[in-house]
């Protein structure tokens, strides 16, 4: 799963309690921007917006664990 895919479905549940014009207004991310996203129009988002929609909905990254060598 990727960050996209994550925040697709972080945007989605969002999108139960609040409209999409109220998020883009609360996370500065252009309401154009927001809705080309979840449209599949704009499969990609700079960084500066994943950040600020993430911010917004309160996501991080998380570091990831070691992977065991393979013998």
């Amino acid at each position: 799963m990727s960050i996209s895919d994550d925040l697709y479905k972080a945007l989605e549940k969002a999108l139960e309690r609040k409209t999409l014009y109220r998020i883009a207004k609360e996370s500065g991310v252009s309401y154009a921007v927001l809705h080309r996203f979840l449209s599949g129009e704009r499969p990609t988002l700079r960084l500066e917006t994943v950040d600020r929609i993430a911010d917004y909905l309160g996501l991080g990254l998380k570091k990831p664990t070691k992977r065991r060598k393979k013998r």
